[in-house]
């Protein structure tokens, strides 16, 4: 019964939902299109107002020699509206704040293993090395499981700004149950949507939002203000970039991150325990868990080591969770509960 009423609000998501969700986040694609069908460009950015990336990478190298713009450089794509959680400051047992959640999905919990934030030392951005696995993902109770990089700002009179990049499993917004790269970005609290509204694609050595990664690797990834724009990395090339339009269309000015984050994040219609793995499942206690290595802060202050598992909207101690390793690495991760 369980699945049944789990696969009854998964459909009820993909069939009703996309229409209401796609106004609310300011993306396009109507109530015809399937939530979980991967969108296309919608828009093109003229060439002669295309930005140009920074010549060093955060952690000062440069991009690879020869990674030019990718053929689709310029591309405003559409995006896929899905649920996305914010993760709440330390010391939060409220319901994270979530995007594209109706009231019809209301039940959407979210499960974090938080390992990294600062309140206290704003900065251009940040990176890591993340490994990418491939959890154990359950397609029909849950949404997705992920890891991923952010940079917030707390310091907004109307709300939260954010910029994300990460890898997920995420079968509303990719239609598989492959590890597909990903960006996402809030706007006075209001969520955006995944790999569109708003981001201009790159292609740096072809990288784009959406792609399929390698698992049982790691990689770079980055997020860095530079000029008028929060650009995303990945393997060391630019994927592309929110333009600060995304925020002063709010009458928001958002350039530096106070909270600087990286974790993992499992979204579910479970209250009780997730049946997704985080990490590559395994606990972040696992000499073999997934690593997040070299924590950086781009033009900012120290990392402060958090490294706390925070279970949202439900009693989950135990399923996940993440052992420091140093003050810029740590492990995170766990099995889900099912």
């Amino acid at each position: 019964m369980g699945n049944l009423l789990r696969r009854g609000r998964l459909a009820l998501l993909a069939s009703i939902g996309v229409g209401a969700l796609a106004l609310a986040a300011g993306c396009t694609g109507g109530a015809d299109t399937p939530v979980d069908t991967p969108q296309v460009s919608a828009s093109v950015v003229p060439p002669q107002s295309l930005l140009k990336p920074p010549s060093t990478l955060p952690w000062g190298a440069a991009p690879p020699a020869g990674a030019e713009p990718g053929p689709n450089a310029g591309e405003m794509p559409v995006g896929v509206v899905a649920p996305k959680g914010m993760a709440p400051r330390e010391g939060s047992a409220k319901r994270a704040a979530a995007a594209n959640v109706t009231a019809a999905d209301s039940d959407v919990y979210y499960y974090y293993g938080n390992g990294w934030e600062t309140q206290a030392s704003p900065a251009d951005g940040l990176w890591a090395d993340v490994d990418i696995a491939a959890p154990a993902y359950d397609m029909v109770g849950d949404y997705h499981t992920l890891v991923e990089l952010a940079a917030i700002n707390y310091n907004s009179t109307n709300g939260r700004n954010i910029v994300e990049v990460g890898w997920a499993r995420n079968k509303p917004v990719f239609g598989d149950d492959q590890v597909h790269l990903f960006v996402f970005q809030w706007a006075n609290d209001n969520g955006g949507c995944y790999n569109g509204c708003g981001f201009v694609t790159f292609g740096q050595g072809g990288a784009v939002p959406g792609m399929v990664l390698p698992t049982g690797v790691s990689k770079k990834f980055g997020l860095q203000h530079s000029g008028n724009a929060w650009w995303v990395i990945y393997d060391g090339k630019y994927v592309g970039y929110f333009p600060d339009s995304v925020w002063t269309s709010q009458n928001e000015t958002f350039t530096k991150g106070t909270d600087l984050r990286v974790f993992g994040e499992v979204a579910s219609t479970n209250a009780t325990a997730p049946c997704s793995d985080m990490g590559n499942g395994l606990p972040g206690s696992n000499p073999a868990a997934l690593r997040v290595r070299n924590v950086t802060y781009y033009n900012g202050g120290k990392p402060n080591m958090i490294g706390a598992v925070r279970p949202v909207a439900a009693q989950t101690a135990g399923i996940y969770n993440v052992t420091m390793q140093s003050t810029r690495s740590f492990r995170l991760g766990g099995p889900g509960g099912c």
